[in-house]
């Protein structure tokens, strides 16, 4: 983790708390202009390594249920990661279990670049479906569509 930090040149560190044999990294990172909290967790004991990042919209209790069926459209498509509601926020979340291997500055850019993206890509639609009330439904259907015109 610290050689990724180093890497990306952030200037920061994670805290490492001795007793527990963890690492922890907790900041802001910029998506289309607007801060996202990222946190890494680095376990020592059982040598797991998570990624989160949570996005800065409020999802409206009356907006949770829709907010929920867009959250399942969205890990039926995710091939790393999964998304979640958290305290009324989206959350991405990348766990990836690290015995027997030593990972490399690669490993955590591939986590953190799937997750950043799908942050990028899904953030519109929340948006509208929390905004202008669109559904989950619709916002498949419109997904469906472009995938459909793209492949002909």
């Amino acid at each position: 983790v610290r050689g990724w930090i180093t890497h990306v040149e952030w200037g920061i560190d994670i805290v490492y708390d001795a007793e527990d044999q963890t690492g922890y990294l907790n900041t802001h990172v910029p998506i289309d202009g607007t801060d996202y909290r990222f946190y890494v967790v680095a376990e020592e004991g059982p040598q797991y390594l998570s990624l989160t990042l949570y996005n800065p919209l409020f999802i409206p209790e009356d907006r949770t249920i829709e907010a929920l069926r867009l959250v399942n459209q969205i890990n039926q498509r995710q091939r790393v990661g999964r998304m979640a509601i958290v305290s009324n926020h989206l959350q991405y979340r990348a766990l990836i279990d690290l015995e027997g291997c030593e990972p490399g500055i690669e490993v955590l850019k591939n986590l953190y670049r799937n997750g950043y993206y799908a942050m990028k890509f899904w953030m519109p639609h929340l948006g509208k479906l929390i905004f202008a009330g669109v559904t989950a439904a619709q916002i498949h259907e419109e997904l469906t569509a472009e995938e459909t015109a793209t492949r002909q």
